[in-house]
């Protein structure tokens, strides 16, 4: 079936155009988008939901400034990572990186001390279902310093992006 399509639109004679491949021949990773934020301050303890407020760019329009979330509208398996850099934190006791399906972590991740007053970069990677009809993906984070430390939005190191995993 996928090759009588492929003959029909005739991308056999060698002219792969964009048209013929956004008629469906070829499936693509969307919905997808990218998300980055301004500099966000944690208060030490609290698992706090992060401000990516500013789309790079967004397939689909599933992704909500407002919420800071991503709700795709198309059912299927995600791929999404997030990346946050800490600004100059001294002697932290933990760092906790949370990716969020309908507000419970769907996974997470977890550092345990750093020292020093050097910028801390942490990611977290995973794979997420969505039913394509009202669930939605956040991120949120908690630092336990003593005091506040800030996730640097002025950065390349700090976003939140995720795309449609093809056939799955």
């Amino acid at each position: 079936m996928a090759i009588d399509k492929i003959q029909t639109l005739g991308i056999l004679d060698d002219a792969v155009t964009s048209a013929k491949l956004a008629s469906g021949v070829l499936p693509t990773n969307t919905p997808a988008f990218h998300a980055t934020m301004s500099t966000q301050t944690l208060s030490d303890g609290s698992n706090t939901l992060l401000n990516f407020n500013t789309v790079v760019f967004d397939t689909n329009s599933n992704y909500d400034t407002t919420n800071k979330r991503f709700t795709p509208t198309v059912a299927g398996k995600y791929f999404i990572h997030v990346s946050l850099l800490y600004s100059k934190a001294s002697s932290v006791a933990g760092v906790q990186v949370r990716v969020r399906k309908n507000g419970s972590d769907a996974f997470r991740t977890l550092q345990a001390h750093f020292y020093g007053n050097d910028n801390q970069n942490y990611m977290a990677s995973g794979i997420i279902s969505c039913n394509g009809s009202g669930d939605y993906i956040d991120v949120s984070a908690q630092q336990d310093s003593g005091s506040s430390v800030n996730v640097d939005g002025s950065t390349t190191f700090t976003f939140f992006q995720g795309y449609k995993l093809i056939g799955a």
